[in-house]
């Protein structure tokens, strides 16, 4: 098996390049997503390469709301779709599988409903079929910011992502749902709900005034497909809760909003090996 490391943050333009480097550098990041990123992209290359070894690249990338550095040729990061809110690469890495990453930064709560957000997850998942079809497998990720929980409708729904919370289930592939098949996502973030995980809680802290609230959401995840997700263990995932020495969160253990109120998180993928070149 071949390592292939992404981490997602949506840094809400606060959190400089020094410190996105260094995090780059601490995990060994393949694949670094940035959704409101407030830097330039140059100025994080040339952190990201400060000791002269050029790993990283930018590659070529259209997204308004999303950044991208890969520590592969940029030839190997190609862009197939570019919209307000989800970007599309195929990723031919120099070994190991090529895959597809859909990464996301999908609309707030602030400006839909839970139901609108359920319909709008059905344009996203149907762009992946599309997309999966033309590349010709399903070895497809989605990270980013989904605004949304791992329990709500637009996340489990059939016509939403159809994503899981148990690898047995997501291996089977799909199951018919008012006559017409619909594909698994496994949905690793269930793991990392609540106190009993590694890390924080969630991603994302937000204690409003509503008589529903949830207090700690997990609008940051990750969702594999069953070709990708067969060879995940439960330490390839991590809600990152510091940088350096430095903590991302407050004293009182929520996210420290100098920096930003979305946690990263971080995926390390086993991709089968294969030479790409």
């Amino acid at each position: 098996m071949i390592p292939l490391t992404l981490l997602f943050w949506n840094t809400r333009g606060r959190v400089e390049v020094s410190e996105l480097a260094e995090l780059a550098r601490e995990r060994s990041v393949d694949v670094l997503i940035l959704a409101e990123f407030g830097g330039t992209s140059v100025a994080l290359l040339e952190q990201l390469n400060l000791e002269g070894h050029a790993r990283f690249h930018l590659p070529v990338n259209h997204s308004p709301r999303l950044t991208f550095v890969v520590a592969s040729p940029s030839n190997r990061f190609v862009s197939l779709h570019d919209s307000s809110s989800v970007a599309v690469r195929h990723f031919r890495p120099p070994i190991g599988e090529d895959i597809l990453i859909v990464a996301l930064h999908l609309p707030s709560k602030m400006y839909l409903t839970s139901d609108d957000q359920a319909l709008l997850a059905t344009r996203t998942t149907q762009l992946i079929d599309r997309f999966e079809s033309r590349i010709g497998h399903t070895r497809t990720i989605v990270i980013g910011d989904f605004n949304m929980n791992p329990f709500e409708p637009g996340v489990v729904g059939s016509e939403g992502f159809h994503a899981v919370m148990a690898q047995s289930i997501a291996a089977k592939g799909d199951r018919t749902v008012v006559g017409e098949k619909r594909r698994f996502f496994y949905n690793p973030m269930w793991s990392l709900l609540g106190d009993n995980t590694p890390g924080p809680p969630g991603t994302y802290y937000y204690p409003s005034s509503s008589p529903i609230t949830y207090f700690w959401n997990t609008f940051d995840q990750v969702l594999l497909r069953p070709q990708l997700a067969k060879n995940f263990e439960r330490e390839d995932i991590t809600v990152i809760a510091k940088v350096g020495r430095r903590s991302l969160l407050t004293a009182s253990g929520i996210p420290d909003e100098s920096m930003s109120d979305h946690l990263p998180i971080c995926i390390m993928l086993r991709v089968e090996e294969f030479n790409n070149g």
